[in-house]
């Protein structure tokens, strides 16, 4: 995957963006949920809201807060101390195997488009899923 050496943002650490957020139904905290919420916690929050429950932030992101613009990789492509990628793998067998990276991006920012800013996203995973290994 490509990184343009420009682009403010970078892939974001998962945990740091739970830390960053609250779970709510209706615009409304939910109550009894895990504080602070991790990747080892989050799960709890199925059994507070079911499909209607939604992570938002804390903070009002249009004031950027640092942890929008997420973990820059170092020069051999890691985000050292950030869990910033998915791999999942699927061996279809005789030498067959998908591979799907799936690298999360708490803020992407869309650009602007006939003077319009547009596409901006919080919280959006890319995925790249290149077949046939």
């Amino acid at each position: 995957m490509y990184l343009h050496s420009a682009d403010a943002y970078n892939p974001s650490d998962i945990g740091a963006q739970l830390a960053n957020t609250e779970p709510k139904v209706n615009y409304q905290v939910v109550t009894g949920a895990p504080s602070p919420l991790t990747l080892d916690n989050l799960d709890q929050l199925n059994g507070l809201g079911g499909s209607n429950i939604y992570l938002t932030s804390k903070v009002d992101i249009t004031t950027n807060p640092q942890w929008l613009y997420g973990v820059r990789p170092d020069s051999t492509g890691k985000t050292n101390g950030a869990t910033t990628c998915a791999i999942i793998v699927n061996d279809k067998g005789n030498g067959i195997v998908d591979a799907f990276y799936m690298y999360f991006y708490a803020y992407n920012w869309g650009g602007k488009v006939l003077g319009q800013n547009l596409g901006n996203h919080v919280g959006d995973w890319y995925v790249n899923s290149p077949t046939g290994f």
